[in-house]
């Protein structure tokens, strides 16, 4: 009898966390991120509120970075005219950042995005959508 005490709470605890892990790949499936309106719609829909600072970002690759305030840390999501802009970008924006605190780099088709945080829930978020952090 007192083995179902232990290993039922267990089995139950582990059900609960195999659904929360699983409906957060679900959700991310089949919706498309090619622009920053795409991105900012998604993690909205995922219970993060990204706040516009007002700041727009100048870039030396993009006309202009877009910076937010999420979980109290900057975002800041650049759009590029194509792949390979927003690929010499990234490797550019690493090397004039090598120990600035940026902690994730990511880039997906046109767009980059800078998060200068440590959410792992927001970091796994980004790379799902995203592909992996470069940086």
């Amino acid at each position: 009898m007192n083995a179902y005490r232990v290993v039922l709470p267990f089995a139950l605890f582990t059900l609960l966390l195999a659904g929360c892990a699983g409906s957060s790949s679900v959700t991310d499936v089949g919706e498309s991120v090619d622009h920053l309106e795409d991105l900012v719609t998604h993690l909205g829909r995922q219970g993060y509120i990204l706040r516009p600072t007002g700041l727009t970002v100048p870039f030396s690759l993009a006309d202009i970075g877009y910076e937010y305030r999420v979980l109290g840390e900057r975002i800041r999501i650049y759009e590029f005219s194509s792949t390979e802009m927003a690929e010499r970008a990234v490797d550019e924006f690493i090397l004039d950042s090598s120990g600035g605190g940026t902690s994730s780099v990511f880039q997906h088709g046109a767009m980059m995005v800078a998060y200068a945080g440590r959410s792992p829930s927001l970091q796994l978020t980004l790379a799902n959508k995203l592909g992996p952090a470069i940086y």
